[in-house]
């Protein structure tokens, strides 16, 4: 997990009682034994009713269970009755069934696979947003920045705000896709400004909206915004786009934003 800082990453792990002496208090002190530093979700599955699901959408036989298996799905992977195909699996069950042994690896050999998985998976990929259009606010894409990690910098789109159909620019936003401690904290997913001869119509807030669906695209499911605690009109920004205040924090000497004269930002939680 500590590879991939940049990327909205979610880790859930279903225990399911297989062998002797596998219950609920087992599971829990193996997730807190192995996992206590980990941002992972543990859940305890005494039917095996995931473990049947999951061995179904694989192509096995009702009453078959799926375990000792790592399956990766993409952010956007939607969940009903039964589960969405995965991008990549792998097991570690010999003569099962329902597990295709061109999936099976072990020992070392499941590391190195898990972690070329990940990485591949984890590359970072952008997404056409379309055209992002609100009554008579549009946002133009003028660049799609790769980031810099080697500066702490993460992908983002940079847009225009314009008047529909016109060319002048009369604002820009900007979504930075990842979950950086800098963004998360002081920088935010969503940085935008507006002319002054264009404020008073909320073309801010309406433009944090148009990126919500681009955010979800991309698996960001709390967005951060910051601003200025004297700034009140981008605070009003923040609330009238649904965020909420958690906190006002300090900034670090060594941010630019000290550097450039700021001492604090308040922290808006927007949650999709």
């Amino acid at each position: 997990m500590e590879e991939h800082q940049g990327v909205s990453i979610r880790v859930n792990i279903v225990w399911i009682p297989m062998l002797e002496g596998d219950s609920d208090m087992a599971a829990g002190r193996s997730a807190r034994e192995i996992f206590h530093h980990s941002p992972v979700r543990h859940f305890y599955d005494p039917q095996r009713r995931a473990g049947k699901t999951i061995a179904q959408s694989l192509g096995g036989q009702a009453g078959e269970v799926a375990w000792d298996i790592y399956l990766f799905y993409d952010g956007g992977s939607q969940w009903d009755e039964t589960p969405p195909a995965p991008t990549a699996w792998m097991h570690q069950c010999t003569g099962s069934m329902w597990a295709d042994p061109a999936h099976y690896h072990w020992g070392d050999d499941l590391v190195q696979e898990l972690h070329k998985t990940m990485v591949k998976l984890t590359e970072f990929k952008f997404y056409d947003p379309g055209r992002l259009l609100d009554e008579d606010l549009e946002l133009v894409l003028l660049e799609k920045y790769p980031g810099d990690p080697a500066i702490g910098y993460v992908p983002a789109y940079k847009f225009k705000m314009t008047l529909a159909g016109q060319d002048e620019e009369i604002g820009h936003i900007e979504l930075r896709v990842g979950n950086t401690n800098h963004i998360v904290m002081y920088g935010g997913h969503i940085g935008y400004g507006v002319a002054p001869a264009h404020r008073g119509h909320h073309y801010a807030t309406r433009a944090c909206r148009l990126l919500l669906p681009l955010a979800r695209q991309h698996g960001l499911n709390t967005i951060w915004i910051t601003c200025n605690p004297d700034n009140v009109a981008s605070r009003r920004t923040c609330e009238l786009a649904g965020a909420e205040l958690a906190e006002i924090v300090d900034l670090p000497e060594d941010t630019d934003m000290y550097q450039e004269g700021e001492r604090q930002k308040c922290r808006y939680r927007l949650d999709l």
